[in-house]
């Protein structure tokens, strides 16, 4: 295992509490699936009525032979012959065997058992709870009062007493009031990357459930003078004791060592924290429809996930792959940027290229790399539902239909990393063969089918994230002058092998050329992001033309290309 991997797996231990939790869990287990087999092996011993077996005598048997078994019996069981020590037991019998004879013989008795199995007619029956005895005898009512007093009286507002105490300091994602208000306080419209980060490692959150680590200062004093080499996001904004609970973030950021135990559990609990605090900025952000802050969390959400910063080489995703490797691999004519660059490459060549690592490493480093999940754009439409053509002021449906693919060492000419031959896209290429519904949804390929039985992708390779990673998408579309959302973007969380994402938004008021840009974002993988310019013609009211047509062009980036002006 990669000795940094090795730091993470030591974080990720999980606490006695947690153990506490699942032993619990195990215990409560066994009760219940005891209590299930024995609810299940119990045998219920249910006897139909026959007063003939009761009298001893076959079934169907004449009257003669009931009237002469009904003496037999009663001379011997007759209470008055009896013991006094038996005469109870006696008397029952007698009872018993004089209703068996009465079922026989008296015609009315007789019909109620033979069509309800009962000589007193249909049977009545009574359902209640059990209860254990104690808890119902006379004896112990003050006990149970007291019980149903303390239950009742101070546990139930105990409890509800916490739980509006914590809905009252926390929002509905788990998130502190006062971290939100924070958020929403510093949050601009031009907040950068940096910024944001450091509202993050403001949050009530770090400073509160993080107590100070008086042991802590050598190693802090230490930690942050290495970390004036790797140009410290934070800069100098916070106190030392602060500057401590957030260190956790840096640490990730810039991949340093921690050595002391309590500053490793700090790591792992904010960078556990830190993904929902993202989300919570986000959520601003969108509210207010600010492209850049939002962009600006997407892209801290993927850094926190790898210990990354702006800047890096997505390789740096990859095991035993360090800043020296990736600027290696980026010099020279080489120029391998991405994941699928390096699996794209030959294999004498790649092989060169990573000839600093032993054979076992370069396996493990090919075959995690072939895990990365790559989006691709299958086709992207504009149309006005029930126009023949987008008219101005109709309200636009963009269908936009992706696909998942895990790239794989290329071992043919022609074929890139992602399996695929290497062609130019066309704008023409392939439109009319798309089919919508009645409701004018895009119909996904029939031909194509889903062998995932996944409802979500797979988790990404993150050894620096506490928890397993399940990645999602954003997809959203902005104007091409950079500066705003044309509409809010698409959280896709169920994106295994295809998807049609829907997006909808209002025409402009006259007849234009429209160019915008269709930018496509994951959350936990860097360098799998893509912008691509999208195209599409409002036409006037009065014309018949159809433009359901769309239009792709310019080459897949990393990170937004910056916008122009639309075409009128």
């Amino acid at each position: 295992m990669h000795p940094k991997c090795s730091e993470t797996a030591k974080v990720q231990r999980p606490s006695c509490a947690k153990y506490s939790r699942l032993a619990l869990m195990i215990a409560l287990w066994i009760v219940f699936l005891w209590a299930l087999l024995s609810a299940w092996q119990a045998k219920i011993n249910f006897k139909p009525y026959d007063p003939f077996e009761i009298l001893k005598v076959p079934s169907g048997s004449s009257e003669e032979v009931i009237k002469s078994a009904f003496k037999k019996l009663s001379r011997v069981h007759h209470p008055d012959k009896a013991a006094p020590e038996n005469r109870e037991k006696a008397e029952a019998q007698f009872v018993e065997i004089s209703k068996a004879y009465k079922s026989l013989t008296d015609e009315t008795m007789r019909k109620n058992w033979e069509e309800h199995g009962n000589p007193d007619g249909i049977r009545t029956f009574a359902l209640g709870v059990a209860l254990p005895s104690w808890l119902v005898n006379s004896s112990n009512r003050m006990i149970v009062l007291a019980l149903y007093c303390l239950a009742f009286g101070i546990g139930l507002p105990l409890l509800v007493k916490q739980w509006w105490s914590k809905s009252k300091h926390y929002t509905k994602d788990g998130l502190c009031h006062s971290s939100m208000s924070m958020f929403f306080r510093d949050l601009k419209e031009n907040s950068s990357l940096k910024k944001v980060l450091e509202m993050l490692a403001n949050a009530t959150e770090f400073v509160d459930e993080i107590p100070e680590r008086s042991n802590a200062g050598p190693a802090v004093e230490q930690l942050l003078a290495i970390l004036d080499k790797y140009n410290d996001p934070l800069g100098d904004h916070f106190e030392l004791p602060k500057k401590a609970l957030i260190l956790a973030v840096c640490l990730i950021v810039c991949r340093l060592p921690v050595r002391l135990l309590e500053l490793k559990q700090d790591q792992a609990f904010i960078v556990s924290k830190a993904g929902k605090l993202v989300q919570g900025i986000l959520q601003i952000a969108l509210a207010r429809q600010w492209l850049h802050p939002a962009l600006s969390c997407m892209a801290l959400s993927q850094y926190i996930v790898h210990g990354m910063w702006e800047g890096h080489s997505p390789l740096l995703q990859l095991p035993f792959i360090n800043h020296d490797i990736s600027r290696h691999c980026l010099a020279g004519r080489r120029a391998i940027k991405s994941i699928a660059d390096l699996l794209d490459m030959n294999e004498s060549d790649r092989r060169s290229l990573l000839r600093s690592l032993d054979d076992k490493e370069y396996a493990q480093v090919l075959s995690i790399a072939q895990t990365f999940p790559m989006t691709q754009i299958d086709a992207v439409t504009f149309k006005v539902l029930g126009q023949e053509s987008i008219i101005p002021g109709g309200l636009i449906t963009c269908q936009v239909r992706l696909s998942l693919e895990y790239p794989r060492i290329s071992t043919m000419e022609g074929v890139d990393a992602m399996g695929k031959e290497k062609v130019s896209i066309k704008p023409e290429d392939d439109v009319q063969t798309f089919e919508f519904d009645e409701d004018g949804n895009l119909l996904d390929d029939p031909g194509r089918k889903v062998t995932d039985s996944l409802t979500t992708a797979r988790p990404v390779y993150s050894p620096r994230f506490p928890n397993a990673k399940r990645p999602f998408w954003w997809v959203s579309l902005v104007n091409k002058n950079n500066t705003n959302f044309v509409c809010l973007p698409v959280k896709v969380l169920d994106l295994v092998d295809r998807k049609t994402v829907t997006l909808q938004f209002p025409a402009p008021p006259k007849p234009m050329n429209v160019s915008l840009l269709l930018v496509i974002k994951s959350d936990s993988v860097i360098g799998a992001d893509i912008t691509k310019e999208v195209k599409f013609t409002v036409m006037p009211p009065s014309s018949n033309s159809s433009n359901e047509h769309w239009d792709i062009s310019g080459d897949e980036e990393d990170q937004a290309v910056p916008f122009s002006s639309d075409d009128e």
